[in-house]
């Protein structure tokens, strides 16, 4: 078993979990193609566009060529694309459809096995963890602070505090500490600019009277085109 985050998708597994073998990340690696390519069953949890993402493990159309592992997929947006859009793109060739928000399905998937035996888990300290080299990065020190530098230091600010990260730009693996589904609440699913500050201001009103506080991090363009966003923050009191 391994697991993968892909961090425009909010936190679905504990990435600091002995089973999420592999970095979270938004960009296709050597090691999760051959992940993918190696596994007999492939749990899908609201992965963004799993259709798009397997073409590019596999080199095939799933619809033309679905990939040979056993594909479960759970999410919402087969209510969502139709003949008129194609927001989604291709929808993924799936052996079982949970039409469900994945967050319920994981909390009454949790509620049936969790009078279960728990299985031996002895393969897991056979593999190399990602954090094993994610440990090792460190932000700079002095002169210029890369958006790398940035997210790390952010990183290191949340491990004392509950924070909800709403937005990140250029997120490296070593900053992607996530272990509630609050942590982090994901990106935009196509790239579209102009979205962070909305984002941002949305999760801290939904988030208003809790015990966390919000935080984004986004590029100038990004928050320019969606400065009237802060209009909300304002008039609403948010944190």
């Amino acid at each position: 078993f391994r697991s993968q985050s892909n961090l425009r998708n909010g936190c679905m597994f504990p990435t600091n979990h002995p089973l999420h073998v592999l970095a979270p990340g938004q960009r296709l690696t050597g090691s999760l193609k051959d992940a993918v390519n190696k596994a007999d069953a492939i749990l899908s949890l609201g992965w963004t566009d799993l259709a798009g993402f397997l073409r590019q493990c596999t080199g095939e159309a799933q619809s033309q060529r679905p990939i040979g592992a056993k594909v479960i997929h759970c999410g919402l947006e087969n209510f969502h694309a139709n003949g008129y859009i194609m927001d989604y793109q291709a929808l993924p060739g799936t052996d079982m459809l949970v039409s469900a928000d994945p967050d319920a399905f994981v909390g009454q998937m949790l509620d049936e096995v969790g009078s279960k035996k728990a299985p031996v888990r002895s393969s897991v300290s056979k593999q190399r963890h990602w954090t094993k080299d994610a440990d090792k990065v460190k932000p700079k020190k002095g002169g210029k602070m890369s958006a790398n530098d940035v997210a790390l230091v952010v990183s290191e600010f949340s491990k004392k505090r509950k924070v909800c990260l709403a937005r990140s730009s250029d997120l490296p693996p070593a900053a992607a500490r996530f272990n509630d589904p609050l942590d982090y609440i994901g990106n935009d699913g196509g790239g579209g600019v102009g979205s962070a500050p909305g984002h941002a201001v949305g999760a801290a009103l939904a988030l208003k009277g809790t015990d966390r506080l919000c935080l984004a991090v986004t590029g100038d363009g990004n928050y320019i085109m969606g400065i009237n966003a802060l209009w909300t923050a304002s008039r609403m009191e948010l944190p």
